[in-house]
């Protein structure tokens, strides 16, 4: 019998807060930060920060942060918007508390990663 093969088919997506391409052939993961949805294709376990310099490439998302060579990568703005006055950047992986930060967090196809400003603790 012929071998199978798979065709991947790009999708032009016109919102500016999906990518400009989602491949229907590949799962998402989905990146929330405020009010704004990103998705983006991905293959299996991915680095979130990898998945952050992608968005930055391919949408509106913008980050900045320091890299830190023992402790990873902290994270400073998300679109603008500054760690300031005692808020903060929380990361959260599927709606519970991540216990690594961007640089340590790998996510799979069809996991959420949100980003929420909240006051220190």
């Amino acid at each position: 019998p012929p071998a199978a093969t798979s065709t991947q088919i790009l999708i032009p997506v016109t919102s500016p807060t999906e990518p400009r391409f989602h491949n229907t052939s590949t799962p998402a993961i989905v990146l929330l930060v405020d009010d704004k949805r990103y998705a983006i294709p991905v293959q299996e376990r991915a680095n979130l920060l990898d998945v952050m310099r992608t968005l930055t490439s391919t949408t509106d998302f913008t980050f900045t942060g320091h890299d830190y060579p023992s402790l990873g990568f902290f994270v400073d703005s998300l679109n603008g918007k500054k760690n300031a006055d005692g808020f903060y950047w929380f990361l959260y992986i599927n709606e519970k508390s991540s216990e690594t930060g961007a640089s340590q967090t790998y996510i799979s196809p069809g996991d959420t990663a949100e980003w929420r400003y909240k006051n220190s603790y």
